[in-house]
């Protein structure tokens, strides 16, 4: 097996041997080998890399000469454009300071406003809801006096359109609040009667009347057109 081993080596170098031998005489043969040229290979050989790769020193003051023959490109910044440079930056900076300056400016007075509307729209409420507990308890004492009741007792006597007729002219005399006072404490049968009588002649007013009883908790049915 040795034998064979070597046998196929010894068969490929010698084939190998004579390609490279066919080789050089094709370079022979199309003049593309010559002794100048075998010189040079040899020359370039004959160095390592790392030698051919540093300059020699006459040729670093050839390469620092030609650097410092060949102009330079770049011009330089003049003192009046360094300071218009500086200008233009100020310039940016302040604008951009008074736009934040009128911005916050313009926020401190929106909130501003905002807060002396909410306090006028809470000045209101107080000042209603102070007048609405005063008529309320005008209201109860109307209604829990003698007077009052007695009044009411003459109301519900009379005729639906009888009555009607007298808290007209209570309304017509500003007295509206009274007149739901009056409607609010009679039975529902007769405050429906009246509220009939006062639709009939204006339902503006009727519709009025049955929105003032809503709120002193008298449910009431407007009546249909006959």
């Amino acid at each position: 097996m040795i034998k064979s081993l070597w046998t196929v080596i010894s068969v490929l170098a010698l084939a190998n041997l004579m390609a490279l031998a066919a080789f050089f005489v094709w370079l022979g043969a199309t003049d593309r080998l010559s002794r100048s040229r075998i010189q040079e290979v040899r020359e370039l050989f004959r160095s390592p890399v790392t030698a051919q790769q540093t300059p020699a020193p006459g040729d670093a003051e050839g390469g620092e000469q030609a650097a410092d023959d060949h102009p330079k490109t770049g011009a330089p910044v003049t003192a009046e454009q360094r300071l218009a440079i500086i200008r233009e930056y100020d310039e940016v900076a302040r604008q951009r300071y008074q736009r934040v300056q009128r911005e916050t400016e313009d926020l401190i007075s929106t909130l501003a406003e905002e807060r002396r509307a909410l306090e006028a729209r809470e000045a209101r409420f107080q000042e209603e809801r102070a007048a609405w507990e005063s008529e309320r308890k005008r209201i109860e004492e109307l209604e829990g006096s003698e007077q009052f009741q007695k009044a009411l007792g003459v109301y519900i006597s009379l005729k639906p359109s009888q009555a009607k007729d007298m808290l007209a002219a209570l309304i017509a005399k500003g007295e509206l609040p009274q007149v739901v006072s009056y409607l609010d404490a009679m039975p529902d049968r007769n405050s429906a009667k009246i509220i009939e009588e006062f639709h009939a002649q204006d339902p503006a007013l009727a519709a009025d009347l049955l929105e003032r009883l809503r709120t002193h908790g008298f449910a009431a049915v407007v009546p249909e057109e006959p």
